[in-house]
């Protein structure tokens, strides 16, 4: 659900499959210019309107997703899934990149400057 924090009610709330209970959730993320809202569910990817809660876009990967997060400019989204950091296009879910590490990576996100990624490995900060 959105909420309004100045009047404090509910302004929309969403509702199908991918807002059912899953065994992992990933917080959702907004995009950065905040036109859209990303939604995780185990292995299922939402990209939703932020203004209506319209389905844009969906696709799943092999394995559930533990971490995500937006590029500064939007352009692309940084999942997690299955101990790899995978680099995807927002609008079409295709892999842009994947990056393979030593150590199984359990979250990563954008640095500020929006061209450096940082991991979080197992046993080892990459």
């Amino acid at each position: 659900a959105i909420w309004d924090l100045r009047q404090f009610r509910e302004i929309r709330k969403f509702s199908g499959p991918q807002f059912e209970r899953s065994t992992y959730l990933v917080p959702a993320r907004f995009s950065p210019d905040g036109s859209q809202i990303l939604t995780i569910a185990d292995k299922d990817v939402a990209l939703l309107d932020a203004a209506t809660g319209q389905l844009l876009r969906r696709f799943t990967t092999p394995t559930i997703i533990t971490s995500a997060s937006f590029s500064r400019d939007g352009s692309a989204l940084l999942l997690v899934s299955g101990g790899v950091a995978v680099l995807l296009d927002p609008l079409t879910g295709w892999e842009i990149r994947r990056f393979e590490q030593t150590n199984a990576v359990e979250f990563a996100v954008f640095w500020p400057d929006g061209r450096t990624v940082f991991m979080r490995q197992t046993n080892a900060l990459h």
